[in-house]
């Protein structure tokens, strides 16, 4: 009987995870190996970063290692993650000191003060695309929290136990 053509959902359906896994299949398992000591070697920030972000690199770095995700070939893009970070704090310090809104001059035709109008700050553009960048670049080294987790790295939440049965407590149901 066929079973091709195009159409949505047309074709054989993928066998679960675990049937592909089982003993006797002839799919082979590949052992899960952790990071390399090259990539190791990735945990020390390089030299020519400045203080703030190796402070960044360090503390962003074992994580991207553990996902896999921090390789000798993404490093340069890892290092201007760490740049758009610091970026992202000094612009954020900044605005929240002079304030989020600042009030310019407005002029008559005459050239006479005719009042004042509130506008955002002149830094929050190069804000918001720091923060996109930045949000960016953490999603592709699987470094936020709904970023989805690398094949062979650790979940975000930290736990493999099964998910508790929210109707555990009424027994069971006919």
């Amino acid at each position: 009987m066929p079973r091709g053509g195009a159409r949505p959902g047309a074709g054989r359906k993928p066998k679960a995870g675990k049937v592909l896994t089982m003993p006797g299949t002839q799919r082979v398992t590949k052992p899960q190996t952790g990071p390399s000591a090259e990539d190791r070697k990735l945990a020390t920030p390089p030299k020519h970063l400045p203080l703030a972000e190796k402070n960044v690199w360090r503390s962003y770095a074992p994580h991207a290692i553990e996902n896999g995700t921090l390789k000798m070939g993404s490093a340069p893009g890892f290092a201007l993650l760490c740049e758009l970070d610091v970026l992202h704090r000094h612009l954020r310090k900044v605005i929240d000191k002079e304030g989020w809104q600042v009030e310019e001059p407005v002029f008559d035709k005459k050239g006479e003060l005719a009042g004042h109008i509130r506008k955002r700050h002149a830094l929050w553009p190069q804000l918001q695309s720091a923060v996109l960048r930045r949000e960016q670049l953490l999603r592709a080294y699987g470094l936020l929290a709904m970023a989805k987790p690398i094949a062979g790295g650790k979940s975000g939440s930290g736990s493999s136990a099964p998910p508790a049965n929210p109707y555990a407590a009424y027994g069971d149901l006919p």
